[in-house]
């Protein structure tokens, strides 16, 4: 190697290390204004892991390291839940026979209906897995069917050859998948096959 590759890969080394000091979060702890962590305009870097307090430092260290403390609940008649959206630690819903939810202390059975019929959906709900965009606003899917509800207990059924699961940002912009390579959007008005490479 000659001398000048020598000294261009020396100031490389030197420009990396001088670039991993001067954006350390330890150098930055100014709050940025929207509360990102990736946020940075010409005069301010920021990091939301330089001003975590105690608690929140030891949740991180607790989780990775592994020293989570596991405690076993169970719902009266339910043996195979199949669907679970936790927002917090006292707000969970839980798909079984039935739809639940948990305040931190106890499990509350959420009687829901079949809004076109007006009839009971209790006792229907097996196999579903859920998509929650809030506690009274969620999608449920299984098999051919989507189950939406915007107050938490009267659903509309869309059905389609086969469904799996399905995400997205808000009711109009749902996008579902089932089996073949299907998928599909959902503006909030109606569903829009879409191409898929697989099948």
């Amino acid at each position: 190697m000659n001398k000048s590759m020598k000294i261009i890969s020396l100031c490389m080394v030197v420009l990396l290390f001088a670039g991993s000091i001067f954006t350390s979060c330890k150098k930055h702890t100014t709050e940025p204004p929207s509360g990102c962590d990736t946020c940075s305009d010409t005069t301010h870097k920021y990091c939301d892991t330089c001003n975590l307090n105690q608690d929140s430092l030891q949740r991180v260290k607790d989780s990775l390291a592994h020293a989570f403390v596991w405690t076993e609940y169970s719902i009266p008649g339910e043996s195979n839940l199949t669907g679970v959206w936790v927002f917090g630690e006292k707000e969970i819903l839980i798909v079984g026979n039935n739809i639940w939810k948990y305040n931190g202390t106890s499990f509350t059975q959420v009687h829901t209906l079949y809004n076109l019929k007006h009839t009971s959906l209790d006792n229907g709900w097996n196999g579903f897995n859920i998509f929650a965009l809030s506690d009274h606003e969620f999608w449920c899917v299984q098999g051919g069917q989507a189950r939406y509800t915007s107050e938490g207990q009267g659903f509309d059924f869309y059905n389609f050859p086969t469904l799996n699961a399905c995400w997205g940002v808000s009711n109009n912009d749902m996008f579902f998948v089932g089996n073949g390579g299907q998928i599909h959007h959902y503006d909030g008005t109606k569903f829009t096959d879409m191409t898929s490479p697989t099948t």
